[in-house]
């Protein structure tokens, strides 16, 4: 997975001319995150989409949202985020955000149905592709109330809206 990744950054650059993204106030975020993590010897896939709003320069709030379906398991999240945008350079731009998720759980085989609080926190890279399109990559930190905290690697994409 690690080999991939870089081998995919490596054609990104090879191909791509570089820029800068639109991070000032006013400009809008829609976009998203894929993430392949292993809890308890099993394997999620969660996607997540998210749009966001720059209130001031390099600082977006905006609405996370979270799909992860296993088995016969149903995990929606959703909650407010803001994301701060640091260290700009030519190419991207480094950025954190944190989360407040409120988590909504059904599994019918398991006769269960809820919902929990919880945050996830993020320290990623943005890669600009052009003025409008950003690569990112991600480290990130969920914990649920009803789960032990999870430390997960994800990869997704951002287009940068200018009014």
């Amino acid at each position: 997975m690690k080999n991939l990744i870089i081998i995919y950054f490596l054609t990104v650059f090879a191909f791509f001319k570089y820029g800068n993204a639109q991070t000032e106030k006013g400009t809008f975020l829609l976009g998203g995150n894929v993430s392949y993590q292993l809890v308890d010897e099993q394997y999620f896939l969660n996607i997540s989409p998210n749009i966001g709003y720059f209130v001031a320069n390099k600082i977006s709030i905006g609405l996370f949202s979270s799909l992860e379906k296993q088995n016969l398991l149903s995990d929606f999240l959703i909650g407010p985020n803001i994301r701060v945008y640091f260290l700009p350079s030519e190419i991207g731009s480094f950025f954190a955000g944190g989360t407040y998720l409120y988590n909504y759980i059904k599994a019918p085989a398991q006769r269960f149905e809820g919902s929990f609080n919880g945050f996830n926190t993020s320290l990623g890279y943005a890669m600009f592709l052009n003025n409008s399109i950003a690569i990112e990559l991600s480290a990130n930190y969920e914990k649920l109330e009803d789960r032990s905290g999870n430390l997960y690697f994800g990869i997704g994409f951002q287009i940068h809206l200018k009014k």
